[in-house]
Formats: structure tokens, C-alpha cells, sequence
């Protein structure tokens, strides 16, 4: 399945994507595997996921304490194609890679891009690469069929807004408040204004992060016009939790995953 084909059905049906995070791998590979099908079981319409790195330069603690647990349990770039090999298994729900420019550039772009269609990954989001300096990663992600993602912010000018929109062809991840990424009580409800800037220059879906934890959070980009949400501390921070108990652990996600997807 594409994002184009899950965005409609959405669309008809009044609803927006649920988009949960995690780490591929964490905190290790057996109970990463099961967080990912319970993910599946109870509503996700999209997954991103991110593959473990030791600087993950736009991650609040949460997530960068992650990191450090995942790597330290061995996981690295090939166990995690393994780990989204055996996802391909079960679904083909459209999965999104988040992963830091170091670990492609290491494995080798073409190489790993080829991978990624292999696997029938829909799309990558470099977050410290800026889209000035994307076009060796953006040509080989099209050789591929790998669709891009790009981040907008609150902030982003108009001009460098509309470069950024003709760039992406996955989705658009509006950060819905400056900083890094973690839970709050209230995520940013000034989101109307970039949404509608952004949809003057391209009909590319928009997914909210940073911030995202609750439902009341989905009711408030539903309305704003929002086309999906990304939750991905709030999941973290939930694993981290019952990680001792796989069964609490599945429980437990599935309640929260659910009333994620009883409001959106």
C-alpha cells in the first residue's frame, strides 16, 4: 500500500493518519518486533521508524536514551533490515524511515536505497540534512522509489516553505513547536496558519510531530486541517515501562494506540 491510497481512504472516511514512532530494535529486536505488529493490530495507517543512532541531533532525552539502550543490545543497520524484513512478513502497511545522514553515507547511498525498495520502504527523512544539501540523496531516493520527507517548522519562510514542498514527494513533517521532540500536555494549537501556507504550494499530506501524545492532540489537527499526527516519546516512554512484561506491555500499547484511533 502507498500513502497516496491510505490518505484517500482516510479522506473519505473524515478521518486523519495515525502515525506511530519507534526504534527499530528497541529495546531489542524479539519485543521490537512485537511492539511493531501490535502497532499494526491497533490502527496504525502509517509507520515511522527510526533506526538507532548515537546522536540523534533532533530527539529530546527520551528518545536519545533509546538510542543508547538499542545500540548497547547490538542492534545496527543490518539486524534493523532484518527486523523491517520480517515486518514485510506480516503487512504491507507503508512504513517511513527516520535515520541520520552518517549511517546511509556509511552503508553506502546507492546501496542502501536499493535496499529500501527491496524492502518496499515508502519513504526517508534525513533530519540533519538540510534540503540544500539533499539532491545526491533525493536522486538516488528516485532512482529507487523511495519518497522523500522534509521537515516545515512554525518559523520556515514563505520562499524557502515553497522549495521545500517541490522537494518532498512523501509527506510534509511540520514540527508543531520548536525545540525537540518529547510528550506535553498542550502541543501547539498555531499550526492553522503554516498548514494553510503549506497547502497553497502543494497538496503533499502533512504529518504533525513533536509533541503529539494525546487524543485531545488529534482532535486539535483534525481541525486545523492536518492531514496525520506523529506519536513517538509518549510510545518510548510507555516501552520503557512495561519492557519487563511483554504481555502488560502489548496491553497496555494496544489501550493507548486505541484511543488514539478512536478520535482521529
Amino acid at each position: 500500500m502507498n500513502y497516496n491510497e491510505v490518505y484517500a481512504n482516510l479522506k473519505k472516511e473524515g478521518k486523519i493518519a495515525f502515525v506511530p514512532f519507534t526504534i527499530l530494535g528497541f529495546p531489542n529486536y524479539d519485543t521490537s518486533l512485537e511492539i511493531i505488529k501490535t502497532m499494526i493490530e491497533n490502527g496504525a495507517d502509517i509507520l515511522e521508524l527510526g533506526l538507532p543512532f548515537s546522536d540523534p541531533v533532533a530527539d529530546g532525552p527520551i528518545i536519545q536514551k533509546a538510542n543508547n539502550i538499542t545500540l548497547n543490545n547490538g542492534i545496527n543497520t543490518e539486524s534493523c533490515f532484518q527486523l523491517l524484513e520480517d515486518i514485510r512478513k506480516v503487512s504491507n502497511i507503508p512504513i517511513g524511515l527516520l535515520i541520520y545522514a552518517n549511517l546511509i553515507y556509511s552503508y553506502g547511498v546507492e546501496k542502501f536505497y536499493a535496499k529500501l525498495s527491496e524492502l518496499k520502504i515508502n519513504s526517508v527523512l534525513i533530519p540533519d540534512i538540510p534540503p540544500e544539501e539533499s539532491e545526491e540523496y533525493n536522486q538516488v531516493a528516485a532512482k529507487y522509489g523511495v519518497k522523500t520527507v522534509f521537515i516545515i517548522t512554525p518559523i520556515t519562510p514563505k520562499d524557502r516553505m515553497k522549495k521545500i514542498c517541490d522537494m518532498t514527494t512523501g509527506f510534509i513533517y511540520l514540527i508543531s513547536r520548536m525545540g525537540i521532540t518529547g510528550t506535553h500536555q498542550s502541543a501547539s494549537t498555531d499550526l492553522k496558519s503554516t498548514i494553510q501556507q503549506i497547502k497553497e504550494f502543494s497538496n503533499i499530506p502533512i504529518n504533525v510531530g513533536f509533541g503529539i501524545s494525546q487524543p485531545e492532540h488529534f482532535i486539535n489537527l483534525k481541525s486545523v486541517g492536518a492531514d496525520g499526527g506523529i506519536i513517538g516519546s509518549a510510545i518510548i516512554k510507555l516501552i520503557q515501562k512495561y519492557q519487563g512484561n511483554l504481555k502488560e506491555l502489548k496491553l497496555r500499547l494496544s489501550e493507548y494506540l486505541l484511543s488514539i484511533c478512536e478520535v482521529k
